[in-house]
């Protein structure tokens, strides 16, 4: 075709005949991009694993698969609170508040149930145990950076900063490096002759994720001052393409994943996970508070158990892996998105989510098209590729994997819950586009005993419950499909019950669950099991 010859008016035809075509077709066609898988570790306690994941690593390379993590690391953990009457400590005596001075507040609950301000002080998650254990862990640090994985920052003292100013947060980065500079004069250590300038990986700390998820606009201010080019504090779709801020960071979020067929939205991290399976299995098992295991540790926090019983762990495990199942497939053989999982150094409920984090990784790492790497890899691919492809990328304009039957699961659905008080009646209340699904049951739970109705009178429920040692019962509402599967649930606590202060929690565990800003969250960050706790080797 001659072009000089179309008229201006064939060029108007060409041109809306153009805008009928979808975007993603329009777009420019470009190479499938490979699948990124991000597995990362937050906090840096429990010396058994990083020995573990590293040597996960060491095993999948030995095997040809490339499977590297990356750690976000706290500095309270390379303090140590020596105890008053200790001989053994060496000067200067080390207290909380020597190397460490935590910028912000907290919000706490008086004696009368007053939401007050509370200062900051100490750290939220503990310390080091000694200088023995501190150098285990900086040597760990130090092997984990060389063989490939990436260490970057998870804050100092673990406080949800979601209300920090700029200033509050240049505080905290200015004390994450400063402990990081003076790690071996304070402890009074010597680098080994292996790393004998100290923190292998000091200069190359260029990843952030907020200690509870707790961003704040003054965070995104601060970030780029300390070289630190992507946050993955936020939570997005499942198949989000990263996009950079105006301030130039990237933003890598966890994704907010849901069980096919379910309406529960789940971060993807362990302790989230945690705070709404203990919630869950408390409700039937109240005894799981006293339950006991040798070897491992006992229950002391209600909102994450240590331990579960053998067949919980089994129906936890295989929950969490049907849901990081479907996310990645859903990206795998769909955008390609990368998939974002993130877990700490713990082995709650016995160990389920730990495990399975092993076992997703053994999975889906060294499927054709997979790279499971560490997230500052997967910034450099995004750095390197042009705007024109990333475009592309995020449109869909490429060609899609055919999808095995075996990997299509059912959607999730669009329905919520809440517990509320109207009339003195405690009322189930369900929101959302398929709240009028067939079939659909609701019951209501006030401690064991089930309320097989929507509704029960708030008299009723003190009746049927005897209160905790803190006066509170747990109220918690379930919604069920017609097979009787659990497929929602608002989980309560009815506080101060019978005074005059008593009170029904407004936000559910579900709902806390979904934010973040779970301040416990390193909490029960305990070594392994009793034996070893104050035990310390190679």
């Amino acid at each position: 075709m001659n072009l000089r010859k179309l008229t201006s008016t064939s060029l108007a035809v060409i041109g809306m005949l153009q805008s009928f075509i979808p975007t993603a077709a329009r777009a420019q066609a470009v190479e499938r991009p490979p699948q990124y898988v991000l597995l990362a570790f937050d906090g840096s306690y429990n010396n058994d694993v990083w020995e573990s994941s590293r040597a996960f690593s060491t095993k999948k390379k030995a095997q040809g698969v490339d499977v590297r993590f990356s750690y976000f690391i706290n500095p309270v953990y390379l303090l140590w609170k020596c105890p008053a009457a200790s001989t053994t400590c060496k000067p200067p005596p080390y207290t909380r508040s020597d190397y460490y001075n935590p910028p912000g507040y907290r919000s706490e609950r008086d004696a009368s149930g007053k939401v007050i301000q509370v200062k900051n002080v100490g750290s939220a998650i503990g310390w080091g145990d000694n200088d023995k254990d501190i150098s285990w862990r900086i040597e760990n640090m130090n092997n984990a950076f060389t063989e490939g994985h990436e260490i970057g920052s998870h804050a100092v003292g673990h406080f949800d900063g979601s209300s920090w100013s700029y200033e509050d947060w240049k505080s905290e980065f200015n004390q994450f490096y400063s402990i990081l500079d003076k790690v071996f004069e304070i402890n009074k250590i010597s680098p080994t002759a292996l790393y004998p300038q100290g923190l292998a990986f000091r200069n190359d700390i260029v990843g952030f994720r907020a200690p509870v998820l707790g961003f704040s606009p003054g965070m995104y201010q601060a970030l780029p001052e300390f070289g630190l080019k992507y946050d993955t504090s936020q939570q997005d779709q499942p198949t989000y393409w990263p996009q950079m801020n105006k301030y130039g960071t990237w933003n890598f979020p966890l994704a907010g994943i849901s069980r096919p067929g379910s309406a529960r939205t789940t971060p993807s991290m362990d302790y989230n996970f945690c705070y709404v399976d203990s919630a869950a299995l408390l409700q039937t098992d109240p005894g799981l508070m006293s339950y006991k295991v040798p070897g491992e540790k006992a229950n002391t926090n209600r909102e994450c158990l240590n331990t579960v019983r053998p067949e919980q762990k089994v129906a936890l495990k295989k929950n969490m892996m049907t849901m990081y199942m479907n996310y990645f497939n859903n990206n795998y053989y769909g955008n390609r998105a990368p998939v974002s999982i993130g877990h700490h150094f713990s082995r709650w409920v016995s160990g389920a989510y730990y495990e399975t984090f092993f076992e997703f990784a053994e999975k889906v790492c060294g499927l054709p098209e997979v790279k499971c790497v560490t997230t500052k890899e997967y910034m450099e691919f995004m750095n390197s590729t042009p705007n024109s492809v990333v475009q592309a990328y995020r449109s869909g304009a490429f060609a899609k994997l055919p999808r095995p039957k075996s990997s299509i699961a059912p959607k999730s659905l669009d329905l919520s819950a809440q517990v509320v008080v109207e009339n003195n009646q405690l009322v189930l209340k369900t929101t959302g586009r398929d709240t009028a699904l067939r079939g659909i049951n609701k019951s209501i739970y006030i401690g064991t005993t089930k309320i097989h109705a929507d509704r029960i009178s708030l008299s009723q429920a003190r009746a049927l419950a005897k209160p905790d040692s803190d006066l509170s019962i747990a109220i918690r509402g379930v919604v069920y499909n017609r097979q009787g599967e659990e497929i929602q649930s608002a989980t309560h606590r009815l506080e101060k019950v019978g005074t005059a202060n008593e009170i029904l929690s407004s936000e559910s565990v579900e709902q806390k669950a979904i934010k973040g800003h779970m301040t416990e969250a390193h909490t029960n960050e305990v070594d392994f099991d009793e034996t070893n706790s104050e035990t310390f080797g190679h």
